[in-house]
């Protein structure tokens, strides 16, 4: 599709109320998104973009991509790419969710049945790469060459996942292998996309629902490689430092932030740190990470902890009072 460019954006910031796009530094490599609004936050936060509902935001050099919904519906999503200037590209229309992969160059999203996946050149023009049809999965991670795709066929969060790798063709699913391996959740890639980092049952088919993080193998529909158990339980989110030696992931029952070494825990699991009532975490360095914690009514606070001291620094974001909904936007590279 042809970018189609426009002042559009310089418009709909002149006859908002609020501010969504700000760009304030929070720390290095993260910036922070916020909609200043005259009510107190609400739990579930909606961010929106004149009448759009802003479904995601990724900050590429000084531009911004950003993922609009119309009317709601599942099909109306576009991806626009704001340029520093006020101007505008739209990139693709009719999307179901758009993927973004941690180097700002690589994009995958689904329209109808069909995914696609493309990459942005120099100029930030989208080049279609590969495309496959499918009955079932989205776009829900980079590994390597291949995208991790998934659904959820209860309504609830997603419980079936598989790969496809491009280079071999059309995708060719097999949703029953990762469930027969007893996986419950998919986190993240490894740093060099060999592996995946996830949650897997200890003894599947044994009517157990003890869990441990697994190392998964993308090549192979997601089949466990390796099990770390003996750690506090995990959820359904963890987050991999750029580095891939930290993996932070939600504990429950105590609910809070659980950091483990990710170079050693399928050898010897231990925590590193955890953190109290600390939600949304985003890596700013290594070891380094940038988290929400929520003590009660009220917005929540920011603080910046370094993996292995007790204590975090809190960290001010610039322009935003206790009525300013905030989401943290990693810088991609």
């Amino acid at each position: 599709m042809s970018p189609e460019t426009s002042t559009r954006f310089k418009d709909e910031l002149r006859n908002q109320p609020h501010e969504l796009i700000a760009g304030k530094d929070v720390d290095r490599t993260i910036r922070c998104l916020f909609h200043l609004t005259n009510t107190p936050v609400a739990v579930g936060k909606q961010f929106f973009f004149g009448n759009d509902l802003v479904a995601g935001a990724w900050q590429i050099g000084d531009a911004w991509l950003v993922e609009r919904y119309g009317d709601g519906t599942e099909d109306s999503g576009t991806l626009w790419l704001y340029h520093a200037d006020g101007s505008a590209q739209r990139l693709i229309d009719h999307e179901t969710g758009v993927l973004v992969a941690p180097d700002g160059k690589r994009l995958a999203w689904r329209v109808g049945k069909t995914v696609n996946v493309a990459h942005l050149d120099a100029a930030h023009n989208l080049v279609h790469d590969a495309s496959t049809t499918v009955d079932n999965g989205y776009p829900l991670m980079f590994t390597g060459s291949g995208l991790v795709l998934g659904y959820s066929a209860t309504g609830g969060g997603t419980d079936h996942w598989d790969v496809w790798l491009p280079q071999h063709g059309r995708f060719v699913p097999d949703w029953n292998a990762a469930q027969a391996a007893g996986v419950s959740a998919v986190y993240a890639s490894t740093a060099d996309g060999r592996w995946l980092i996830g949650q897997a049952l200890s003894s599947p088919g044994t009517g157990s629902k003890d869990s441990c993080l697994a190392r998964l193998d993308p090549l192979n529909h997601l089949t466990v490689a390796a099990r770390a158990c003996g750690l506090p339980e995990a959820g359904e989110w963890g987050v991999l430092s750029p580095d891939g030696h930290w993996l932070a992931y939600a504990g429950i029952s105590p609910a809070r932030l659980v950091v483990v070494d990710a170079t050693t825990m399928f050898q010897q699991p231990r925590v590193a740190a955890a953190y109290d009532n600390a939600f949304t975490p985003v890596w700013t360095g290594p070891g380094t990470l940038v988290v929400s914690v929520s003590n009660g009514p009220g917005a929540p606070r920011y603080y910046r902890y370094q993996v292995g001291q007790p204590t975090g620094e809190e960290v001010g974001v610039p322009g935003t009072t206790a009525q300013t909904a905030v989401e943290l936007v990693p810088k991609l590279s």
